[in-house]
């Protein structure tokens, strides 16, 4: 009867290691999409700015470890209007900031 627990105790921690080292260290590539709002950045001061959207949808192609280890919050939009000139409209690039 023992010799089956053994066996039975043994073979569960062999499933967890296994479970943590395919998990963890090799840890396959995933994408994840996230919605983030868009912060806008050195905007002048007299300068009305109206955006088209207040949230970008971002994939973000990376292994499972570094989607565990990651905040949902460290992850930003950042639009730049430090060269900003008054024109009726413009399309400027949105830099995404992940940890």
């Amino acid at each position: 009867m023992t010799s089956r627990l053994n066996l039975k105790v043994v073979s569960l921690i062999l499933g967890l290691v296994l479970w943590v080292y395919v998990n963890i260290v090799i840890s396959p590539v995933v994408r994840r999409t996230v919605a983030c709002t868009i912060e806008l950045k050195n905007k002048p001061s007299l300068m009305n700015v109206i955006s088209a959207r207040d949230t970008a949808q971002v994939t973000l192609m990376g292994t499972r470890r570094d989607f565990i280890f990651a905040e949902k919050d460290s992850i930003k939009a950042v639009v730049d209007l430090y060269n900003l000139r008054p024109v009726a409209s413009v399309s400027l690039p949105i830099k995404i900031i992940t940890p």
